[in-house]
């Protein structure tokens, strides 16, 4: 599985998309097969995935550049963040552009029933639009502490 992405040039940030992108009961699938395969190209490759979390974390001008390439997807804004605490989903809401924050309100608003796997496509689709910003230069790449990240799999 991982020979195609050592061959590649930035492998294991590719590497890292495809666990991004993918369902949490297959990423940790996808991520212990690799540990198996080649645990330090694996660990290289877990360094570089982003996560709902780090979302919740950017600060308030990152939150509004993903906001903003975001902005055509209202639905999926409000889907994302709508089992957040209310102070967080304002956070948000306060980075989104007027029109668009509107169109989120509504949207947390008449929300119905979300499932649990709705809300993560959601959030996976967010995670895909921060991995485009990073890839266009407009936010920098970070890292992080593999051993946490092989820790975070193994446990789920």
């Amino acid at each position: 599985m991982l020979e195609r992405y050592k061959k590649q040039f930035n492998g294991e940030k590719k590497l890292a998309e495809l666990i991004e992108t993918t369902m949490p009961v297959r990423q940790k699938q996808i991520v212990q097969f690799g540990l198996k395969e080649d645990r330090f190209y694996m660990e290289s490759a877990l360094q570089y995935v982003i996560e709902w979390e780090d979302i919740l974390k950017m600060d308030k001008l990152e939150l509004s550049d993903l906001m903003h390439r975001a902005k055509t997807k209202a639905n999926v804004i409000a889907t994302a963040i709508s089992d957040i605490s209310p102070e967080k989903q304002k956070e948000f809401l306060v980075c989104c552009e007027r029109e668009v924050m509107g169109r989120v309100k509504d949207a947390l608003e008449y929300k119905g029933n979300i499932t649990q796997n709705t809300i993560l496509t959601a959030r996976i689709s967010l995670i895909s639009l921060y991995r485009e910003l990073i890839n266009d230069g407009v936010l920098k790449q970070f890292t992080k502490d593999k051993s946490e990240m092989v820790k975070k799999f193994k446990s789920e």
